[in-house]
């Protein structure tokens, strides 16, 4: 049963990356604003949510590793007053 809920967990996590990649993408950086969404879903938050785990050392660090090198900012304020 853990097994289950931690492949839905990665699965989801895996997914979140896959639309911040797109959106590196297209805008050329992933520095994402917190209200943003993509595709309906709440990117924004995300990563918002993956800057405070890391903050608070409960960021796989694997999962960091693979934001680091898509280019992922940790202090967020490339992008903070982007309108795009």
């Amino acid at each position: 049963e853990q097994a289950g809920f931690l492949w839905k967990a990665n699965k989801k996590w895996d997914a979140m990356f896959a639309l911040l990649l797109q959106f590196k993408t297209e805008k050329g950086h992933c520095d994402v604003r917190r209200n943003h969404t993509e595709q309906g879903r709440a990117l924004g938050n995300w990563v918002a949510t993956q800057r405070i785990e890391k903050r608070r050392g409960t960021l796989e660090q694997s999962r960091a590793d693979r934001l680091e090198q898509a280019g992922f900012l940790w202090n967020g304020t490339k992008a903070s007053g982007d309108k795009k």
